[in-house]
C-alpha cells in the first residue's frame, strides 16, 4: 500500500515538473520570436568635422521594439564597412531601455581617418557617393539574468541614375 502512494506522488510530481517545463518553454520561446521582431534602421548621418586627416561622423540610429514587452539593450556593438572594407567600430555600454512598441534613437560619433581608407572610398565619401554597411550586433537582457544576442545590418546602396 505504502509502495503504491509513493509511486502515486512521483508520477503526480514528474507530471508538474513537465508542465513547469513545458510553460518555461513556451514562455523562452514566445520571448525569442518577440527578439526577432527588433528593428534597427540609420536614420541620421552627420560630418560633425572634416579635416586633411579624416572627419568625425555622427550617426543616429532608430531601434523599434514592436513588441509588447519592454527590451533592455545592455551593450551595442556597430562595426562601419565601405566596399568591404572596416572602416571603423562603435561599442557602447549605454543601456538603453526599449518601452513596448516604442522606438529609441540613440547618436554616437566616430573617427574616420582618411589614411586607412582606399582612394576609392575616400572619393566616394567626398563626392557623397559612398556605399555603406554596417553590421551590428546588441546585447539585450532577458530574464534570469540571461543575455540575447540579436545581430543586425544596415546597407545604404549607391542611388542608380536612370
Amino acid at each position: 500500500m505504502m509502495y503504491s502512494m509513493r509511486k502515486g506522488n512521483i508520477k503526480i510530481a514528474l507530471g508538474l515538473g513537465l508542465l513547469l517545463l513545458i510553460i518555461l518553454g513556451s514562455f523562452a520561446y514566445y520571448e525569442y520570436s518577440l527578439l526577432q521582431q527588433m528593428d534597427v534602421q540609420l536614420t541620421k548621418t552627420t560630418v560633425k568635422d572634416l579635416s586633411f586627416s579624416g572627419a568625425t561622423l555622427g550617426l543616429t540610429l532608430a531601434i523599434t521594439n514592436p513588441s509588447l514587452i519592454t527590451l533592455t539593450v545592455n551593450k551595442l556593438h556597430l562595426e562601419l564597412y565601405s566596399k568591404d572594407i572596416h572602416i571603423a567600430d562603435i561599442n557602447s555600454d549605454e543601456t538603453l531601455v526599449l518601452a513596448s512598441e516604442q522606438t529609441v534613437t540613440p547618436e554616437f560619433s566616430l573617427q574616420v581617418r582618411f589614411k586607412d581608407l582606399g582612394q576609392s572610398i575616400v572619393s566616394a565619401f567626398m563626392s557623397g557617393s559612398l556605399e555603406w554597411q554596417i553590421k551590428g550586433l546588441a546585447d539585450i537582457a532577458l530574464p534570469l539574468g540571461f543575455t540575447y544576442q540579436y545581430p543586425f545590418e544596415i546597407e545604404n546602396p549607391p542611388a542608380t541614375s536612370a
